[in-house]
């Protein structure tokens, strides 16, 4: 055998097998891609409720909230100053007693809320689980 001979040989075996390596890439990254692709749409689907459900509570709550205030602020503006002489007192009063209820209703279940302890979210166990970030894995 020459070396022209050994190195298309070679060149040959070179092709071949790069050839087949980068088919077993490609195959790797279409598994990959479809994995991928199905791990977002169970995400979505898990989250997505998580998501309206957080809405609905934030919309109910602040809807609450917003007739809290309004009565506070209805009963503190009709119950401040009604015996004061001088109108620019009596508007000082009002407007004062009108932001202490504004400030004391937002402001009594934030306070209240902040001081209930954060628990760690459980972690899924079963056929639907899945390995996410916990506790345990950022402690690690």
């Amino acid at each position: 055998m020459n070396n022209t001979t050994i190195l298309s040989e070679n060149l040959k075996q070179i092709k071949t097998e790069g050839g087949q390596r980068s088919q077993k890439i490609g195959q790797i990254f279409r598994a990959a891609f479809v994995e991928a692709a199905a791990e977002v749409k169970a995400g979505t689907q898990t989250v997505r409720p998580l998501a309206k459900d957080l809405a609905d509570v934030a919309t109910e709550t602040a809807r609450f909230k917003g007739q809290q205030v309004s009565t506070n602020v209805r009963k503190a503006f009709t119950e401040t100053a009604v015996e004061e002489e001088d109108l620019a007192t009596r508007l000082q009063l009002k407007l004062q007693a009108i932001i202490k209820a504004i400030r004391d209703t937002l402001l009594s279940s934030w306070n209240r809320e902040a001081d209930a302890p954060v628990l760690p979210v459980e972690k899924e166990t079963g056929a639907d689980s899945h390995d996410g970030v916990t506790v345990e894995t950022l402690a690690a």
